[in-house]
């Protein structure tokens, strides 16, 4: 209520997902929360470990580069020595844990999903699959346990949390992602691909294992059944996971009616 105090509080922000080249969901939600506080007149200090390519920096916003492109070192070694030399009033980590093991100033956490801990596979492909998951638990237990406040994007990840963490309901609190509403309509992409007159369902959430993509094109066999002329489109790139998902459709017949 003191609009003194906010003038002068400085929030400090895990910024690693607004440097890459394509910006994705996390990064998307990241810029926007810059933005938020931006024009509410609240200072950040965002963390990053190179100067973001593709956004403009909005005014009261400061990057801080933290040169370390290893996540563990970053989280655990750069992060809190900048964190203890110039300390924000409360630090933010937008990605689902990365609070560091040693910090206890007030902090927030946002939690998208834990995916990683419950699907058994996920690290598979990593260099050491046991030890990757066994830090990732460890550092998302760490996480939740140090935050005094959990922004969950949803109620299920809510659910979730309260079943496998034991969180206390009322440190959770359900924030759902914002949405760009587009004030002009580009149709371009829908003339290209000669849908101006046809009826589709839109895949929008990237080309991922983890987005079950596999199970939505073999489900589309029987919803083409009930609607003929239905079409699926599936956005995003995945290289070799996206030429496996094109084998299954070859395979189900279906490469007319599934575009990517």
């Amino acid at each position: 209520n003191n609009c003194h105090r906010d003038q002068e509080m400085i929030i400090g922000l895990d910024g690693r997902s607004i440097e890459k080249e394509k910006i994705t969901g996390l990064g998307e939600y990241t810029k926007n929360l810059l933005w938020g506080l931006s024009l509410a007149g609240i200072k950040c200090n965002v963390y990053c470990t190179e100067k973001p390519k593709k956004i403009k920096v909005p005014k009261n916003i400061e990057i801080k580069i933290l040169k370390s492109k290893n996540k563990y070192l970053f989280e655990q070694i750069c992060l809190p020595q900048e964190l203890l030399k110039n300390p924000p009033d409360i630090y933010h980590a937008t990605n689902s844990s990365g609070i560091p093991f040693l910090y206890k100033k007030p902090s927030v956490l946002t939690i998208h999903d834990i995916i990683p801990i419950t699907r058994k596979k996920y690290f598979k492909n990593s260099k050491l699959p046991l030890f990757s998951k066994k830090f990732f638990v460890l550092n998302t237990k760490n996480s939740i346990s140090r935050a005094k406040k959990i922004i969950s994007i949803s109620k299920t990840t809510k659910k979730i949390l309260i079943k496998n963490f034991n969180v206390k309901d009322n440190k959770i609190k359900v924030i759902y992602p914002g949405v760009d509403v587009p004030t002009k309509l580009d149709f371009k992409i829908i003339k290209r691909l000669k849908l101006e007159n046809e009826s589709f369902v839109l895949n929008n959430g990237g080309i991922d294992e983890r987005k079950n993509l596999k199970k939505l094109i073999e489900s589309f066999i029987f919803v083409k059944r009930a609607y003929p002329k239905l079409k699926l489109i599936i956005t995003g790139e995945g290289n070799s996971y996206q030429k496996k998902l094109k084998r299954i459709v070859k395979c189900l017949k279906l490469e007319k009616s599934i575009i990517f």
